[in-house]
């Protein structure tokens, strides 16, 4: 909590009734990435969680190599591709045992796009280092969204503060088949909010 206690502001009144707050889309500070060994089945347990509520967590998979080469996953490799996520099939969160998403073989785009309103699938352009892109050097980024809180619509999301899951001591385990070796990448989406009042205004996620 970042307070401005410039003005000293006494709480002798209910802070509820005398205060504006603002919902915030979400509140992310960091990204956990896990390596994976190989294809087929997998099982991770998510850490580095902070305090907080956790609304969404946020997957998407690097390969180790493209139909371009290997090493896209390395910075100056020479096929260094960061755009280039794949996708995950199976995909399946459990909180303390139970579980809160599950996308069966490959249906995580369909419910993705149903809750968001938004395909979770993003066209991006081959960036070669040494030579030119061409109009056939395309690739489609894929990701994966966990949810933890109630979906509203986009622009519920602006005036409708939504509560998330605090995962801290919580036990995080993820199930997922890899489509090959590479990196999991996982972000984790807090809740946050604005609270203005009178005189002093307050930052808390």
């Amino acid at each position: 909590m970042l307070t401005d206690s410039s003005d000293q502001l006494a709480r002798r009144v209910d802070m509820n009734s005398h205060a504006c707050t603002v919902p915030l889309p979400y509140f992310c500070q960091q990204e956990v990435q896990v390596p994976i060994s190989g294809a087929g089945a997998q099982s991770v347990n998510l850490t580095g969680f902070r305090a907080g509520e956790v609304k969404q967590i946020v997957l998407w998979f690097t390969p180790n190599s493209s139909p371009t080469g290997a090493g896209i996953s390395t910075p100056g490799s020479g096929n260094y591709q960061p755009l280039y996520w794949t996708q995950m099939t199976d995909v399946q969160l459990l909180y303390n045992g139970e579980v809160f998403n599950r996308f069966d073989a490959g249906s995580s785009e369909l419910w993705n796009m149903i809750e968001d309103q938004k395909s979770p699938v993003v066209n991006a352009l081959v960036a070669p280092v040494f030579a030119a892109a061409t109009a056939g050097q395309t690739l489609t980024a894929r990701y994966v969204k966990l949810d933890f809180a109630q979906v509203y619509s986009p622009f519920g999301r602006e005036s409708t503060l939504v509560h998330g899951k605090p995962v801290l001591n919580a036990v995080c385990n993820l199930t997922f088949t890899a489509p090959a070796a590479g990196v999991l990448h996982a972000m984790y989406l807090y809740n946050a909010s604005l609270l203005c009042s009178r005189g002093s205004s307050e930052y808390i996620f």
